[in-house]
């Protein structure tokens, strides 16, 4: 299957999940909403509902947003602005083409395991907010902590690829 199309379809499904999620869990959220948390997982900070509905849209939303121009500024970026080692090496005539299309797919990888970490981190905060405790536990660092080793996979493989 074309790369383009398998990232179209997961990013698809990834939005749709997240959205679908706070649709589902959004109208029975009480008023006052927990909306953050100490580093005991135990909420300290709160907001409206709709407060909590206009972070949920800008923080994701901007993700959303950000990765795909982010994909598209790595093909079309002046090979001065890249930052990289043996730069001249990888992007000669030759190289380049198949260098911005590795580099984009890292972007889209890294902002996938971005996308997951917060839109979980927004399910936690939902689901805290509508069950009778109000401690996330201990999932916040389980989640950041595959965040961070997602990245390490993710640098290690890029460094990989072009040292």
């Amino acid at each position: 299957m074309n790369r383009l199309l398998v990232q179209a379809v997961v990013w698809a499904v990834l939005i749709l999940g997240a959205v679908g999620d706070l649709v589902w869990h959004y109208p029975r959220l009480p008023e006052r909403v927990a909306s953050h948390f100490n580093a005991a997982g135990q909420a300290d900070g709160w907001c409206t509902r709709s407060e909590y509905l206009a972070t949920w849209l800008w923080s994701l939303g901007l993700v959303a947003v950000l990765i795909p121009v982010l994909q598209w500024l790595m093909k079309v970026i002046p090979a001065r602005f890249i930052n990289m080692p043996r730069r001249h090496y990888w992007l000669a005539p030759e190289r380049e083409a198949a260098t911005r299309e590795a580099m984009s797919a890292w972007v889209f990888w890294l902002g996938v395991a971005m996308w997951v970490t917060m839109a979980l981190l927004h399910h936690l905060t939902l689901r805290v907010n509508l069950g009778p405790e109000r401690d996330l536990g201990s999932w916040p660092l389980v989640i950041v902590g595959a965040n961070l080793a997602a990245m390490a996979v993710l640098i290690i493989g890029m460094y990989r690829r072009f040292r």
